[in-house]
């Protein structure tokens, strides 16, 4: 799903650059909005990275399946849930790792779930149309009937060229920014870089899909979802095309 094996050099790096406070306080919220509509208890966390979501939804009492093509990023989602769970009283989280692709999702095939979710642009990594159409068969494969589908993609229409979209510190000040850079109407290429003082050491780069709604719409008319809506927030704010930052995706089967 990616160019480079830029995650597996990021590694536990890659929470460098989120701050995880507070995305999760102005997001999971809002995430949980969309499930409490099925309601949802089973979950795929799809490109899982890291583990963030999927631990705070299994806090919150989800039974959570996270997958990631990255073996890093899954090594340290484990550790991160052997940690929660050797300190806490309660009982352990409900939730697993596993390496896995959201383009055909193989290995979790036989399983069934409420919902899945799929977050922070990984959508993007699927490059094709062809590979979007095997994402959304895959994905009505494991839904139970009545199941939802909340994907969140970055709307690059709507900002602007060579910006700066994250910019992480770690404890000792170390810097992770995320650039994009336009290659044509369809792609860009997402660049870390890591700053540390003066010293700028370009970590890798990524190749990212910019999709349109209207992509987004033709690709899932072959599996029918009972209903669709498009915002341009996680907080269902209307979506305008060239302005809106995020695309927001929400399928009933």
């Amino acid at each position: 799903m990616t160019d480079s094996n830029l995650y597996e050099v990021l590694g536990a790096q890659y929470d460098a650059m989120i701050s995880w406070k507070k995305r999760l306080h102005n997001d999971l919220p809002l995430i949980c909005g969309f499930l409490d509509q099925i309601p949802a208890r089973i979950i795929l966390d799809g490109a899982c990275g890291t583990g963030e979501f999927s631990l705070a939804l299994a806090a919150r009492g989800f039974r959570v399946i996270g997958i990631d093509t990255s073996i890093a990023m899954i090594r340290t989602a484990r550790r991160k849930l052997h940690h929660l769970n050797e300190k806490s009283s309660d009982s352990p989280l409900n939730v697993s790792f596993m390496n896995d692709s959201i383009a055909d999702m193989e290995k979790i095939a036989s399983m069934a779930m409420d919902a899945v979710v799929i977050l922070g642009n990984s959508l993007a990594y699927l490059h094709t149309h062809d590979a979007l159409m095997t994402h959304f068969r895959a994905v009505k494969r494991i839904l139970k009937p009545g199941g939802g589908y909340l994907a969140q993609l970055r709307h690059y229409s709507g900002v602007p060229e060579e910006t700066i979209l994250i910019k992480g510190q770690d404890s000792h000040g170390t810097r992770y920014d995320r650039i994009h850079e336009t290659l044509d109407g369809n792609f860009y290429r997402m660049r870390i870089v890591k700053v540390s003082g003066d010293s700028e050491k370009d970590l890798g780069s990524d190749l990212l899909r910019n999709w349109s709604v209207a992509e987004l719409l033709k690709s899932i008319s072959d599996v029918r979802p009972q209903t669709s809506e498009v915002w341009g927030s996680l907080s269902r704010t209307p979506f305008f095309d060239g302005q809106s930052k995020d695309i927001v995706l929400w399928l009933r089967f």
